[in-house]
């Protein structure tokens, strides 16, 4: 779970939504630090073509409350890392994205 100001976020759910975008292969949430919420959502998305942060971000607006909306999209080269179960390794995706804020802008 994703604490954000004092809601839940749930992880699983913005992955079920973000994976039926047209043209996302793969997706993985994680938190991130936020200096207002303490943390926040950050998609983490393997895409296949040309999928603009803002079409994602249209979509979930569509479909998720505003507090779920993640607040970065970092798109992904290739296929995201795996452990040797096979799942996703949302360990090392959290250690790439823990300078999200500093690295990249807030799409919403």
């Amino acid at each position: 779970m994703i604490n954000s100001g004092g809601l839940k976020i749930s992880p699983a759910e913005l992955e079920t939504v973000i994976a039926q975008v047209p043209g996302v292969i793969e997706v993985a949430v994680v938190p991130v630090p936020d200096a207002k919420f303490g943390e926040t959502s950050a998609a983490v998305v393997h895409v296949d073509g040309d999928l603009a942060p803002a079409d994602l971000v249209a979509y979930c607006n569509e479909r998720l409350a505003d507090y779920k909306v993640p607040r970065y999209v970092v798109t992904h080269d290739g296929p995201l890392p795996r452990m040797a179960s096979g799942k996703i390794a949302k360990r090392d995706l959290r250690a790439v994205c823990a300078d999200a804020p500093e690295r990249f802008p807030k799409v919403r």
